[in-house]
């Protein structure tokens, strides 16, 4: 855990007597969140990422949390997703401003704790902490395939500490959605793939008709149609052996 905590500061909040909550989360709660957000999840990527912000906010016991992705070409960051943002929260901040950015991705491996943005420069320079007085923030880095791509973050209006097992978790949460981001990847290569497979097929100058193993034509393409002078919808779901589309001498070979 990357820890940071202003000079003087290790038990009451410099300058103002206010006395630091411990971490909010219990072991059981957590298990018990983390059962939930196992329940959640399915087939849709997308959604994924969203349960994954969500739960993560409840289960540590954030006031507000966030996914956070890092756009290099104009160097901003920007909220992929969250959970309770309130109505004012900006968005999309220039990287230098964020605090998502200049402390949590300057640590890709470990989470890293604030335990009193009050006494840093964040308070001023990001407008969130600035505008909604946080006071707690926490956040690890979302990788994929080894380069940071955006961190999760957790934001509290309340001075406290983060347990070695909320940083575990926020650790876990984190390469979840690491891992959600490599399903969307993937799927969209496939997607990808598929695209350029049926434009080869369409526009191939040899005739091609796709059929499964019983012999009933799935699909075709434009070669195919007009060397058969038939459209391919009215073939489609039929059986080719019943449509005498090939000779006996063909049928053989």
């Amino acid at each position: 855990m990357r820890s940071w905590t202003p000079a003087g500061s290790i038990d009451k909040i410099a300058g103002g007597g206010r006395e630091r909550t411990e971490s909010m989360s219990s072991g059981s709660d957590m298990i018990s969140g983390l059962r939930r957000l196992l329940d959640d999840l399915g087939g849709s990527h997308e959604k994924n990422i969203d349960s994954i912000v969500r739960h993560a906010g409840i289960i540590l016991d954030g006031v507000y949390a966030l996914y956070n992705r890092l756009d290099p070409g104009s160097g901003q960051i920007i909220a992929r997703c969250g959970y309770n943002l309130p109505a004012g929260f900006a968005r999309i901040l220039p990287a230098a401003e964020s605090i998502c950015h200049n402390e949590t991705l300057s640590s890709p491996n470990t989470p890293t704790v604030i335990e009193n943005l009050t006494e840093t420069v964040y308070a001023e320079q990001d407008p969130n902490i600035r505008q909604f007085r946080l006071k707690f923030y926490m956040g690890h880095v979302v990788a994929l395939n080894g380069a940071a791509l955006g961190t999760l973050c957790i934001f509290d209006r309340k001075y406290r500490r983060a347990s070695p097992a909320e940083c575990n978790l926020i650790a876990i949460l984190a390469r979840a959605l690491s891992i959600e981001e490599y399903r969307r990847q993937v799927e969209t290569a496939l997607k990808d793939s598929e695209e350029r497979f049926k434009i080869l097929f369409e526009y191939a100058p040899d005739a091609y008709y796709l059929s499964d193993l019983e012999g009933v034509l799935l699909d075709g393409n434009r070669a195919a149609e007009s060397m058969l002078k038939v459209n391919r919808g009215e073939l489609i779901g039929k059986n080719y052996f019943d449509l005498n589309l090939l000779s006996d001498d063909q049928l053989n070979r």
